[in-house]
């Protein structure tokens, strides 16, 4: 039987969106210090009005072997490894064919940081804790539904949990276990989708920022374009992903050491998804970097891995829209 939408469910929905940020775990973005990783979720369009899609995943990855520019230094750098394991949430509802808003929280199971010397590699403690959330409201701003191509527009507020700093036995675990960047920002997207029968293809350019916490440090911004070819068949369907990811300076007003002092990267990004049962898909995905340059002298990221349950539900007959798998 199918639910008519009223003006009750658009309100029970929006009351959730909001409500989740209290309860659940977010796939976000930060920097080179294993801040919130960047989701590697296919690019989507607004899709079908009343429309609620709910996506919980785990992320891991791994940070090993200093670089200056790209040159890999060896044995060289206060860690000897870092990696994190990452727990995603994201309630997303579009109230019409063009409107849309989501909100995307998250919780770091784990952050480790592991010293190359072994003498501060014994005091070492994990990070853990929710680490913000995020609304965004996603418009479509041109449709065409003959030529199934589509040009979307999103703005977000990203706000923290917490303005204080993570603190272990009486010591503020270092920038790079810290669970949350302690601070608001925001991000901005464009994006353009081409559709057809069995296979899509999709570009979008994310913007994102951050203001300074209570420690007077700001993490850098970013600047993310990301290029995507999809194709589907039968239950199944791969998509590979080409994301490039360029990140300015953190910034310190106190003059402590800096996580990152800015990045280029190229990563590739090969998804496979698979419907398990009628509005439920189950996604799996890494990621590669293909092309690193490091300002400074940092770690550098090796690869992250992890998959995503979704679950769309459609409370009315679905219109002609494009829906990018």
């Amino acid at each position: 039987m199918k639910i008519k939408p009223t003006v009750s469910v658009a309100a029970m929905v929006l009351a959730c969106l909001v409500i989740s940020g209290l309860f659940a775990p977010k796939l976000m973005a930060q920097c080179c210090s294993m801040g919130s990783p960047v989701s590697t979720a296919s690019l989507a369009g607004v899709g079908s009005k009343h429309t609620l899609s709910v996506n919980y995943g785990m992320k891991y990855g791994l940070f090993e072997t200093y670089f200056r520019q790209r040159t890999r230094l060896i044995n060289y750098g206060l860690y000897d490894q870092l990696s994190y394991l990452f727990s995603s949430f994201n309630l997303a509802y579009n109230f019409t064919n063009r409107l849309s808003f989501e909100h995307e929280l998250g919780y770091f199971v784990r952050k480790t940081t592991r010293y190359a010397d072994p003498e501060l590699d014994k005091l070492a403690t994990d990070g853990y804790g929710f680490s913000g959330g995020m609304l965004l409201g996603k418009y479509a701003l041109w449709v065409k539904p003959v030529s199934q191509f589509e040009i979307d527009a999103g703005l977000g507020f990203r706000y923290p949990f917490s303005r204080k700093p993570m603190v272990v036995n009486g010591i503020e675990l270092p920038t790079e276990a810290q669970p949350s960047t302690g601070a608001f920002g925001g991000v901005m997207f464009l994006q353009a989708i081409k559709q057809h029968r069995n296979y899509s293809f999709a570009l979008q350019h994310r913007y994102e920022f951050f203001g300074q916490n209570d420690n007077d440090y700001q993490y850098g911004s970013a600047h993310l374009t990301s290029v995507s070819a999809s194709a589907r068949y039968h239950s199944f369907s791969a998509v590979l992903l080409l994301r490039n990811e360029i990140r300015t300076s953190d910034h310190s007003a106190t003059n402590s050491r800096l996580a990152s002092e800015g990045s280029h990267l190229v990563v590739l990004a090969p998804q496979l998804s698979c419907t398990l049962l009628s509005g439920l898909n189950l996604t799996m995905y890494m990621d590669i970097p293909i092309y690193r340059y490091y300002f400074g002298e940092q770690i550098s990221n090796r690869y992250a891995m992890g998959f995503s349950i979704i679950y769309t539900h459609t409370f009315t007959k679905p219109d002609s829209k494009l829906v990018f798998p």
